[in-house]
């Protein structure tokens, strides 16, 4: 009796039957870490979407631009895509609701607003020398009346 309590205790397979198991467990877990990180990775490179992401231009890098041969269809799609890029003159535009100020930050700078106001005008010819004249302004202005 006690030699079938001490054979139940041990262990009866081969070495090579151990190694077996073993090797099969291992693959099950690497594979499931494989197909873990495969998971992770689509989601951080698909950033979270259902549809993984694309490019909008034909042909976005300029060497499979000019190592391969384009078709007319080829030219044609990216002739449009350059000219979708070009901005319109209303473009880009000033939302003042998204770029709101506290009351303290208005009081503040009220009278350089109003400087600019009276002087856009004169100095702004364009929408996008727009930031760089006010701050032309205000700076002008700041520093006439330190001087004085």
């Amino acid at each position: 009796m006690s030699s079938d309590m001490a054979d139940k205790g041990k262990d009866l397979r081969s070495f090579a039957e151990k190694d077996r198991e073993a090797i099969e467990k291992f693959n099950e877990n690497f594979k499931r870490s494989l197909d873990r990180e495969a998971k992770l990775m689509k989601h951080f490179e698909w950033r979270g979407n259902k549809i993984p992401p694309f490019s909008i231009e034909p042909v976005p890098h300029e060497r499979q631009r000019l190592a391969q041969w384009m078709s007319d269809e080829d030219r044609q799609l990216r002739r449009q895509w350059l000219k979708d890029q070009e901005l319109s003159p209303k473009e880009p535009r000033l939302v003042p609701e998204l770029y709101p100020k506290n009351p303290i930050r208005r009081l503040l700078a009220a009278p350089w607003d109003f400087t600019f106001r009276l002087l856009k005008p004169l100095v702004v010819r364009t929408v996008h020398t727009d930031f760089k004249s006010k701050m032309l302004c205000v700076n002008s202005a700041s520093t006439l009346v330190l001087l004085y």
